[in-house]
């Protein structure tokens, strides 16, 4: 596992996304950007759809109609800009839960530096329209996540 010293992390926050009055800080939509792998150097593009997820390309609540869909909520571990998409967990998972017959779509809902009370409002920003479609909600927590939520006095931890 890859951990980014907190001057890295600020820059990759605040080069792949916009200001928010929320959630303090929100992917932006429909946009490009790129990285350097930290290894090897290699360029790496980071495309966000209509919804400000990292794919290819747009998602709606009809085109999620005709799949399972599974949606990943999480922090950098989960959206991790910093490497290809291919090799994102969320995408090695889609690979292998639709293997078999069934079909499923697998939505990366991950935003670098949120904590699960972000993670929690990203998920009700969304529309009862998309919300209604997912058939599985995933939040992925590292330890690192859980102070967050205790300092922004949403949660006590005891």
């Amino acid at each position: 596992m890859r951990t980014l010293a907190h001057d890295r992390y600020h820059g990759a926050r605040t080069l792949t996304s916009v200001p928010d009055n929320t959630k303090i800080w929100a992917p932006p939509e429909n946009t490009v950007s790129y990285f350097r792998h930290p290894d090897t150097g290699e360029r790496i593009e980071l495309q966000r759809n209509n919804m400000g997820l990292r794919m290819k390309y747009d998602v709606s609540a009809s085109s999620l109609e005709a799949t399972r869909n599974i949606a990943f909520f999480g922090a950098s571990f989960t959206e991790n800009v910093r490497l290809p998409v291919q090799h994102t967990f969320p995408e090695l998972f889609k690979f292998l839960v639709n293997i078999g017959d069934d079909k499923f779509e697998v939505l990366n809902f991950g935003v670098g530096a949120y904590g699960v009370d972000q993670s929690y409002l990203r998920y009700k920003e969304l529309g009862t329209d998309i919300r209604k479609e997912l058939d599985f909600v995933v939040v992925v927590v590292s330890a690192g996540d859980l102070w967050n939520p205790a300092k922004n006095k949403i949660a006590a931890l005891d």
